[in-house]
């Protein structure tokens, strides 16, 4: 495998601490905007993890186009937000997802310089 770039390069790149998502009632509302506070072209990777209402399950929230939900970035939002979205009928659209006063998840991604 090739690897551009300097070892410096490398190291310099930073994994960021966790980003708390917050309130978000899935079962109302369809997709919330999260602002990472980074430009996405700096962006690497990006984890999203959603707890359901009893913090008993985990799950993850997948790209665009997965089965219960995913997240993705909109030019037009600007330049720093990465938007979560549930599927309409999706794992992720049910009561389990409700409460609406509670830290639905996490946000751990990381970057480049």
């Amino acid at each position: 495998m090739k690897v551009w770039g300097t070892a410096a390069d490398v190291l310099r790149a930073s994994l960021h601490p966790c980003i708390i998502i917050g309130n978000w009632d899935m079962d109302a509302t369809e997709a919330i905007d999260v602002d990472l506070g980074v430009h996405y072209s700096k962006w690497r990777s990006v984890t999203v993890i959603i707890r359901d209402d009893l913090g008993t399950t985990i799950r993850k929230l997948g790209w665009k186009g997965s089965l219960s939900g995913w997240f993705h970035h909109d030019p037009l939002k600007g330049d720093t937000i990465l938007t979560l979205e549930r599927k309409v009928g999706g794992d992720f659209d049910s009561v389990d997802y409700n409460t609406a006063v509670y830290n639905r998840g996490y946000i751990a991604y990381c970057v480049v310089p």
